[in-house]
């Protein structure tokens, strides 16, 4: 039986995604901290669904942003 600081195998996959996605600023610290509580909870099939969707509107907020531009 696991105790409720250990993670199963699955768990764990999941945070190493989610820490590669925290690391490469792919989510939003909200997502992160929501994406990790799922995680903990033991729903990982629905914690890697909220990583995808996080990744997905943090890349298109991105593309929306318009270029800086040097100068003046």
């Amino acid at each position: 039986m696991l105790r409720d600081n250990e993670l199963n195998a699955a768990q764990l996959a999941a945070m190493q995604s989610l820490d590669e996605a925290r690391r490469a600023e792919e989510i939003s610290a909200e997502d992160a901290e929501v994406i990790e509580a799922v995680i903990r909870r033991g729903h990982v099939h629905g914690a890697r669904k909220r990583l995808t969707k996080a990744r997905r509107r943090h890349a298109s907020a991105a593309a929306e942003q318009p270029a800086c531009r040097e100068g003046g």
